[in-house]
């Protein structure tokens, strides 16, 4: 169990963990999700927060408890071996993506989807969260190719700034402008930058354009940054919104954008939250391999077994870990094996050996 999912398990956020520690928010996030401590205080600071779990009935200091991720969370991609294509009838890498039929769509991953189409096309204010390796950017795909074969009139915006850190409302306005209007030269200014955005905006959706701004990896904006957001999505013609926004971003943008913080309120009040996790719903795991495998690849009894070793439990139950990125890994793994032991299918003795 990781860090962040003792706190989510102890129903501490990183401000009630932040007022127990005696530190600050950002500093429990440099922590908790990045692993820096400060350095004067790390020893303390440890011992403290062990201490704080534990009277939540969460021990993190055994062998089996460390601060670690687990190891479904950091495992290396796994190679399918030639001996399980051949065995089980896969002439090519079952788990990559390259058209819009390879798209596993469960019951949550489906409306997710629907939820970034409509974004897109109706200027919406959107944050798709999951830990990685649930799937945000396969759909984010998913919904941009679905736009273009259907030829809908939407523009779609994507800042490249490789630090989310330092991406600036001066550099939103640039991704703007250069996407929608290439000839148009930034002004110096913001303000007037600023003006020149909502102008070549309001002439494109006249046109009959719509257009979302999506931005990658947006657990890394700057408080401020989010702030600045919603003035580019107030940004309107009448009733027509001007820009849908998008975040893609794992569970650390939940910090900023949590209900108790009054910092980003204006944002917390009007955003939409979906959030993405694991395989645990009835049948999901089993329907996921058998779509990308056939039906015939692994037992039931193994789906349930791999259910079970993605498995952890924590203060308030299981928490499963069974997510897209961790489940392929596995599956490649009793695929492999599967086929040196000359197994048909994949069965829960082969998982049990993993």
């Amino acid at each position: 169990m990781t860090l962040r999912e003792a706190l989510r398990a102890a129903g501490l956020s990183y401000a009630a963990a932040a007022r127990e520690l005696g530190v600050s928010k950002p500093a429990v996030v440099n922590m908790v999700a990045h692993g820096r401590w400060p350095r004067a205080r790390e020893g303390d600071l440890r011992a403290a927060l062990d201490a704080l779990l534990a009277e939540r009935g969460i021990d993190l200091t055994g062998a089996s408890g460390s601060r670690e991720a687990p190891q479904e969370e950091v495992a290396m991609k796994v190679q399918l071996s030639r001996a399980a294509r051949e065995q089980f009838g896969l002439g090519r890498d079952p788990w990559e993506v390259r058209r819009a039929e390879d798209v596993w769509l469960g019951r949550r991953w489906r409306y997710a989807a629907q939820a970034l189409e409509d974004a897109a096309q109706t200027g919406g204010l959107l944050a798709l969260v999951g830990e990685s390796g649930t799937g945000k950017s396969t759909l984010r795909r998913y919904v941009q190719d679905r736009l273009r074969r259907e030829a809908q009139p939407v523009r779609v915006i994507e800042p490249l700034t490789v630090d989310r850190s330092r991406l600036t409302a001066a550099a939103i306005c640039d991704a703007i402008l250069d996407d929608v209007a290439p000839g148009e030269r930034p002004r110096a200014r913001l303000e007037y930058r600023t003006r020149q955005v909502r102008r070549v905006l309001t002439e494109s959706a006249r046109a009959g354009n719509a257009h979302v701004l999506v931005i990658e990896e947006a657990h890394d904006l700057h408080l401020s940054t989010v702030k600045y957001l919603k003035r580019f999505w107030e940004m309107e013609d009448g009733f027509q919104r001007l820009l849908g926004i998008v975040l893609l971003a794992q569970p650390e943008l939940l910090t900023v954008l949590d209900e108790q913080s009054w910092a980003a309120r204006e944002v917390v009040r009007r955003i939409e939250i979906v959030e993405l996790g694991a395989l645990d719903g009835p049948g999901e795991l089993q329907e996921f391999l058998g779509q990308r495998l056939g039906r015939q690849a692994f037992a039931a009894e193994a789906c349930a077994a791999l259910q079970e070793r993605l498995a952890r439990r924590t203060g308030r139950g299981v928490a499963s870990m069974a997510w897209p990125l961790a489940v392929t890994t596995w599956a490649t793994r009793a695929l492999n094996l599967a086929a040196e032991m000359r197994q048909p299918q994949v069965a829960a003795s082969t998982i049990a050996a993993l």
